[in-house]
Formats: C-alpha cells, structure tokens, sequence
C-alpha cells in the first residue's frame, strides 16, 4: 500500500444507516466499528435537516466524531457515461479532464453547473487507439447540497462524497485481473444491488437497482430471480455491439445466505462461466465479530482500500480540476500581490524592528531616570539632615568675646564694680520649601542671647555712662531689669550677634576720669536704652 488512511464511511442503503471506522495502513487494513441502524418510523429522507440530525444522534450514541466523514454515495444517485476523449495519452490530467467535462455537459440532459463530476480512465480502447476511454459520473448539483446539507445538520465535516462502485471495484479487482475476459461483481445491500462490469480489474460500467433485502424464504426466491434478470440485463446492455464477448465471472458479495441462493440462481441460469462468492481480502481484519454482518459494509471497506493503495476513484468533493483560461491572469495578479507583501511587508519588519529598539531605549531611559529620581530625593533627603545638622550645630554665642567687650566697657574699678553677670542663649532654625520642593530651600538659623549685668557705682552719672556706650550702635540692645538707683545698676543686654567683631561694632567710647564730683560725659542718645 502506498499510504496510510482512516476514515469514517457513512452511507444510506435502502432505510438504513450504516456507518464504518476504517484503518487502512501499509500492513492491514482494520475495521475498528461498524454500525447499523434503521431509519425512524416517518422519516423523509429527501429532507436533509432530518437525515443529518437522525445521523449526529447514532453518532452521538455510539460515541463516534464526525470530525472527518466520508460519504458513500450509491450508484442510483449518479449519471455514468463511458466516452473516448480524442487525445489519448497526449493528454494532460488539466486538458483530459477538461475535454471530459465538455463532452459530458453536450452529452448529459441535466445542466452540470454546480454538479460533482469525476472520471476514471480505463484501458485502451483498441477500435480507437487514438482516444482516452474513461467512465465520467456527475453527482447532480441537487444532490451534491443534500449531501452538505446532511453535514451542515449533524455537524459533520466532509472530507469525500465517493461513489460505492468504487469500493466495489477495490475489493473484485484482484479477481477481475486474474480473468481473461470481462466479470460482473454484484454487490448485495440493504436497499440496493449494485451490477458492475469488470475487465482486468478495472470498472466499465455499473447499475443499481432498488431492491429490499428479503426477510423469508419466499422473498428470497423471488429476490433472487429479480438478480438474475438484472444481472441480464446489465450484461446485454454493456455487451451489445461487441464481437463475441462472453461473461467470465459473477463474483458475489453480500450476506451468506442470500448470495448462496443469488449463486444457484446464477448458476442455473448460465449467465456466466462461473459464479461464486466473493469476501473480504485477507488483508482486512475485524477485531469486533460480535457486531453486525460485514457484508453490508463492503463497498465502505474496499473505499478505504481503494484511499490506503492510491486508487483512481470516484470523488466528488476532492474532483479533478480542468484547464483555467484565467489561471495565467491570476498568476500574474497574485505574483504582484505577492511582492506587494514581499515589499511592505519587509518594510513593516524593518520599521517595527527599529520602533522596537526606540521602545527599549525609551524603557532604558524611563529606568535610568526613575532611578536617577530615586537617588535624587535620597539625596535630598539626606542634605536636608545634613543641613539642618549643620545649622543647629553652627548656632552659638562666642562668649568670651562679648565678655571681653563688655570688661571693656566697665567703669573704673574705683567708680563702679560689676558684681554679677550671667547670660543665656535661644536659638531656631527654620526651613522654608522652594515651590513645595526640598530642592532650592531656604535655611534660617535665628538665635539670641542675654546678658545680665548688675552691679554698683560711686554716682548716678557713671551707670548712665555705661549704659549710654552700650546701647551705641547696633550690637546690643539694653532693657533695664529694675529701676535704676543712685549707687547702683542692672542691665539686660540682648544681642543675636555671635560676636562683637561681627558688626561694624564702633569703639568704646573714652572712659571719663575721675573728677571729684564732675560728672560724665552724658550719651548722644541721653542715656535712653531701647
């Protein structure tokens, strides 16, 4: 065998629905379900919505996928015609089949539009060695939408409509080759016979007849007498015209029984040479034997062969193609089309290559910046203690040298002494934000100290002496603590100076000489503290 295959044959024979799992591969082929059902009482089956809905619930009964169905079509439901092709084998498939659609569409009653039209080639024709003989069928186009339509309805996916003669062709054509003269296979169904003329293993043409199987001995008589008659007929119409030909062979598939009686019947009758019954090749195995009888599925088993060895068929679905006057336009319009895509789509690429590299820059830069902000108020942060560590740490007083300067300004010992003196120091630091930011921020450290003096002196007019140089210029300002008395002074001296050398402090002023009873000079501001 040539290739591997698994189908699921579904067909209609008579009213009943049949159904075949099939695996065909290189070694055997296997038939792993058969399935038989009857039609439901009433059921029209010209009405596909019925026929497909009747066919998902056996299929949903007995837990089978329609994911891939092939359709078995019967013999009655197709137009056959056996014609010569001028051409022979200088013929292409394109321009055979092609030439066969044409002559079939001048030949054939029915218009062709829309219909499934296939073709075999068969041997050479010696009477016209110059011609390609095949056996064309058209599935007609009504048909051809029953057949979807079914599909549509159970929700099955068709992968093939092909015909049973096929089937019957693969299973009769080992026998057919080994005869020297034409053989008739008679394939028995449910509902039909199907009559196929054979020579060397090929098929030349075929008939159906619509007959229920019997069910008594009586029917079985006269079922039997119908075949041969049948079986006549289809010889006569095939042999006329040709010079002495005689049968060969009937081969015989179908039930024991039946084809036993069709047998005798045949015999009797002399139609042939010799008549016998015809099973499955060897090849087919059956693991199942409890199901039904196989010989209903024969046709559905020899298609699955006929797909496995790479048969010329019968296929409506998968049809070959004739020659397309528009193929070279197409072909030009899709080359332009294609390098149309080829051209945008490559600047496409490369647009969206560099628009991608601007986008992980652009992300680079988002992570460099977010971190560079995280580091920056870190940083920001950490200046602001710094800062604020620094200001209060900067804030202070130095003592000794307002003490230095205050010692200065003292009268003279014999005037007047300085009995007690204390000081004291505040100080805040103040931070003021720039545009609600940390960054640009104003610093202010204010800080003040107080000096109290008190002592004692000789006359009235050396403590307003010495308070009158204090209060000169701008280092101090003098708040009295309590009144002042004749012989003595207290002052509070309040300066936000870290020095007296900070300022432009002016001098001190010339201590006055004792003088007995003279008085001191009196201050420019007349001893008037702030």
């Amino acid at each position: 065998m040539a290739r591997s295959a698994e189908i699921l044959a579904v067909g209609l024979s008579g009213e009943t629905l049949l159904l075949c799992r099939i695996a065909a591969s290189a070694a055997k082929i296997e038939v792993s379900r058969m399935i038989e059902a009857a039609a439901p009482e009433g059921l029209d089956r010209s009405d596909a919505a019925a026929v497909g809905a009747w066919l998902g619930r056996v299929a949903m009964e007995h837990k089978l996928s329609l994911r891939r169905v092939t359709f078995v079509a019967g013999r009655e439901e197709v137009v056959l015609k056996r014609m010569a092709v001028a051409g022979g084998d200088a013929l292409s498939p394109t321009e055979l089949t092609g030439l066969v659609r044409l002559s079939l569409s001048r030949q054939m009653t029915m218009a062709i539009d829309g219909a499934g039209i296939d073709f075999v080639r068969l041997g050479a024709d010696p009477a016209n060695p110059g011609a390609a003989t095949v056996l064309a069928a058209a599935l007609p186009a009504d048909r051809l939408s029953w057949y979807r339509a079914v599909a549509g309805a159970s929700g099955a996916k068709i992968v093939g409509i092909e015909l049973s003669v096929s089937g019957v062709c693969a299973i009769a054509r080992d026998a057919s080759s080994r005869l020297d003269g034409p053989c008739m296979a008679i394939a028995i169904g449910r509902g039909a016979i199907e009559f196929v003329v054979m020579e060397n293993g090929r098929v030349s043409t075929a008939r159906a007849v619509e007959l229920r199987s019997p069910s008594t001995d009586e029917e079985l008589e006269q079922f039997a007498a119908r075949v041969v008659v049948e079986a006549r007929r289809t010889w006569m119409g095939w042999a006329g015209g040709r010079d002495a030909v005689s049968l060969e062979s009937i081969l015989l598939m179908g039930a024991s029984t039946t084809c036993d009686r069709v047998r005798v019947r045949c015999t009797e009758a002399s139609l042939a040479s010799a008549v016998r019954t015809l099973g499955l090749p060897a090849g087919v195995s059956i693991p199942n034997q409890d199901g039904p009888d196989p010989s209903a599925f024969i046709p559905m088993i020899g298609i699955a062969i006929g797909q496995a060895e790479g048969l010329d068929r019968f296929d409506f679905v998968r049809i070959k193609r004739g020659p397309d006057p528009r193929a070279r336009r197409r072909q030009i319009a899709l080359a332009s089309v294609f390098a149309t895509i080829i051209a945008v789509g490559g600047a496409w690429v490369v647009a969206q290559r560099q628009l991608g590299g601007l986008r992980d820059a652009r992300d680079s830069a988002r992570q460099a910046m977010n971190k560079a902000g995280v580091q920056y108020a870190d940083m920001l942060v950490q200046q602001t203690r710094a800062e604020s560590v620094e200001r209060w740490a900067s804030a202070g007083m130095d003592w000794l040298a307002h003490l230095r300067w205050l010692s200065e300004q003292m009268p003279d010992p014999k005037d007047g002494l300085l009995d007690d003196v204390s000081a004291s120091m505040s100080a805040d630091v103040q931070f003021t934000p720039r545009d609600q930011s940390v960054a640009g921020a104003q610093w202010t450290t204010r800080q003040e100290a107080v000096f109290s003096l008190s002592g004692k002196v000789v006359r009235r007019e050396i403590a307003l002496d010495l308070r009158g140089r204090l209060v000169r210029g701008d280092l101090y300002r003098v708040v009295n603590q309590s009144a002042d008395t004749e012989d003595r002074f207290s002052f509070d001296l309040v300066t936000d100076k870290r020095s007296p050398t900070d300022p432009a402090t002016p001098p001190p002023a010339t201590k006055p000489k004792p003088a007995g009873g003279s008085a001191a000079a009196t201050p420019a501001n007349g001893g008037q503290g702030t």
